[in-house]
This record gives C-alpha cells, structure tokens and sequence, in this order.
C-alpha cells in the first residue's frame, strides 16, 4: 500500500485483440507518485490518462517499474497496454528474450 493510496481503488479491465485496457478509481489524500501496473517483459504500456486527459510525464525507475504523478482528490485513470506477445515483431522471439519497448 503507498501512503496517501486508499484500499478501496476500484479497477476494471478488458481486452480488446493485442491491447489491455485497464480503468482505475484512484483516492489520494495528497500528491503522490503511484506505480503503473504491468511487466515490462510481457506488457507495453501504449497510452495513459487521468481524468480524461492525456498523461505524457511518466518516471520510469531503474528497476522497470512506470510511475504517474497523482494529485490530491479522487481521480480516473486509464491505461492501455499492448500484449508483447501479440506484436508482430516478437515472432519467432523466445520469451524473455527481449524487453518490451516503452510505446509512445
């Protein structure tokens, strides 16, 4: 749990072919950083938004994890990923073999 985060984050998901889509219901007490989920070896995050609008500074930390900005007050997030395994050019490639690329 990270401070300032309460327990009752709503989130809801669904697939639509190759993309993840994730819906978030974020409660922060107070400005914080939050994690993105995902794995970078499995899933590349293709697009971000809070409160409906495009999120374009993210903090990616040297252990791979993505990090968002989150401001006080209840927020919606949404995030779209890309199953690596479903891109065309990781055919043929062995899992684990490579990392997925951040997709802009």
């Amino acid at each position: 749990m990270h401070a300032g985060l309460r327990n009752d984050r709503e989130r809801r998901g669904r697939r639509h072919g190759p993309r993840i889509e994730v819906a978030l219901t974020l409660h922060a007490a107070e400005r914080i950083g939050l994690p993105l989920p995902g794995n970078a070896q499995l899933l590349a995050l293709d697009g971000v938004q809070l409160d409906a609008q495009a999120v374009n500074a993210l903090y990616r930390d040297a252990a791979g994890t993505t990090w968002i900005e989150v401001p006080r007050g209840v927020h919606r997030a949404a995030l779209r990923f890309l199953d690596c395994g479903s891109r065309p050019d990781r055919a043929g490639v062995p899992d684990g073999a490579r990392p997925c690329a951040l997709q802009r």
